[in-house]
């Protein structure tokens, strides 16, 4: 008589050896069969351990669905989940064989786990899960194609609706350009032209497209011009502004204009590779004649500069000369004396005004006004010239103190015309009874240049313009808007200061008086 543990040894015997049904196997051995998968993926992907994970979302059910396929004998119970699988797994971004080596390695793991059973499947059982598995993945790898076709169909969609997008934004770009645009390709053959360049090529837009730039240009212009486009396909370096004006043959059909063409290389995206080339032609032929007579406007500026600057001052030097000599005449009476004395005045001031206009004239048709520095004592030049305004203006005194250190780099005729200027500005404005007095004070790096008179403030509406050229006159109320002279000389103080590296500074009240200060900067900075 057997023993409780016999008879179950025997009984377990015979279990084992009796055929099992795959559809029981799967379910018995879910986990362990998903546990191999996971390890063979994980093996598989490990140089990116992330993705196994996304492996093991539909396997699960996969498995459950394989069983009951095979307990029912309907494939298709499994096929909604292999279709959502595809479809998840395209979404996920893996390529179909990535797809398919999740079923092969599933196939792997579930035989390798029946190797290791001592129950073995029943007749047919292997055969009809080996066609399940292969259904699933068929199911699968269609689904994941159709989708991917369709993804691929959709992308192409978009694209030829953003490629249509982009030609209709060019063509509108390009009708309402105002210069004449277009691009060919690497046989110069018109690919898309505006309306501008037509009407310049004297032919419809649609009459270009397809035919080559040498068909579509006269010979004189082919020859100057094709040599330039090769050249651009050949460098790929793009021509910038190249003018060219209407060859002689055809300015009795065309006109005599001027062009200005730039001809650049048109690339693939990143560069890849030389698709053509694109041209833009505009007509400059306005600003060509408009630049001709800006240069005629300044040949007879400069014919004008050198009328004023030779042709005026030679009888003006003779006017002065005669009045310097008559000047030493000793009959003349008091009222001769006088008006000699009025000549030789007004011959001076003729020739500062001479000065002024030229001055002016370059400082703002030219490159300003010019300074030619060298060493010297500006107290010196100062004294210098205060003595030869003494001299016209015995009448007045003047009055000058120096100070400090007052050497440096400076132009010696422009700073005697800088106080020349001021002195002059200071005896039409100031009191007839008070002195001009001048005073130049050397500082570390700058030497201060001051000159004060008494007399009517300079009103303050008109301080912040007061060396602006052409000052308009406000009113009638003050000797400085009474002036009737060009008002260039403040103007021309300031232009001199500013090509030394310094400024001019005034400060005008009734108690205190009225004084300029001139800051000249030692060395230029």
């Amino acid at each position: 008589m057997l023993g409780p543990d016999t008879g179950a040894a025997e009984h377990g015997g015979a279990e084992r050896e009796s055929p099992r049904r795959a559809s029981e196997f799967l379910r018995a051995h879910h986990h362990g069969v998903l546990s191999d998968w996971l390890e063979a993926m994980s093996a598989l992907h490990a140089e990116n351990p992330q993705r196994p994970s996304w492996l093991l979302d539909h396997m699960p059910l996969l498995l459950a669905s394989l069983a009951d396929a095979l307990e029912h004998g309907e494939h298709e119970r499994a096929d909604p989940l292999s279709d959502e699988h595809a479809t998840v797994r395209l979404e996920q971004g893996f390529d179909v064989g990535e797809v398919a080596a999740e079923y092969a390695l599933l196939r792997k793991c579930i035989l390798r786990r029946l190797e290791g059973q001592p129950r073995p499947l029943d007749v047919g059982e292997l055969e009809r899960m080996e066609e399940a598995l292969d259904h699933a993945v068929v199911r699968t790898v269609r689904r994941f194609a159709v989708e991917r076709q369709r993804d691929i169909q959709d992308l192409e969609r978009e694209a030829r609706v953003e490629a249509q997008r982009s030609l209709a934004l060019l063509d509108a770009l390009l009708a309402a350009a105002p210069l004449g645009m277009a691009f060919l390709d690497l046989d110069l053959r018109y690919l898309r032209i505006n309306q501008t360049l037509a009407d310049i090529n004297g032919a419809p837009p649609e009459a270009h497209l397809g035919r080559t730039f040498r068909q579509m240009q006269p010979p004189e212009l082919a020859d100057l011009l094709e040599p330039l486009l090769l050249r651009v396909l050949r460098t790929g370096e793009p021509l910038n502004g190249f003018e060219f004006a209407t060859p002689p043959s055809l300015i009795p059909q065309r006109g005599k204009r001027v062009w200005q063409a730039t001809f650049y290389p048109v690339l693939a995206p990143l560069g890849s590779r030389l698709l053509g080339l694109g041209c833009a032609v505009v007509d400059i032929t306005q600003h060509k004649q408009t630049e001709a007579a800006l240069q005629r406007a300044v040949d007879f500026r400069e014919q004008l500069l050198a009328i004023l600057g030779h042709d005026l001052r030679n009888p003006l030097n003779a006017i002065s000369a005669s009045a310097f000599q008559l000047a030493r005449a000793e009959e003349l009476e008091a009222p001769e004396r006088r008006a000699v004395e009025r000549i030789r005045k007004s011959a001076g001031r003729m020739g500062r005004m001479i000065t002024d206009i030229l001055d002016f004239a370059r400082s703002k048709l030219g490159s300003g006004i010019p300074v030619s520095r060298q060493s010297m004592n500006l107290a010196d030049i100062c004294q210098a010239t205060l003595d030869e305004l003494q001299v016209s203006h015995p009448e007045r005194r003047l009055l000058f103190e120096s100070s400090g250190d007052t050497s440096g780099q400076w132009d010696p005729d422009r700073v005697a015309q800088v106080l020349g200027n001021l002195v002059a500005n200071a005896l039409q404005h100031g009191g007839l009874d008070s002195p001009v007095a001048t005073s130049v004070r050397g500082g570390a790096d700058v030497v201060l240049m001051e000159v004060h008179n008494q007399g009517e403030p300079i009103p303050a509406e008109l301080q912040p313009r007061l060396f602006d050229p052409f000052k308009p006159s406000v009113g009638a109320s003050s000797s400085y808007q009474k002036q009737r002279s060009l008002g260039l000389g403040l103007y021309i103080v300031h232009q001199i200061a500013r090509a030394h590296g310094g400024r001019v500074e005034v400060r005008s009240s009734r108690e205190e008086g009225t004084t300029f200060r001139v800051y000249w900067p030692r060395r230029t900075a």
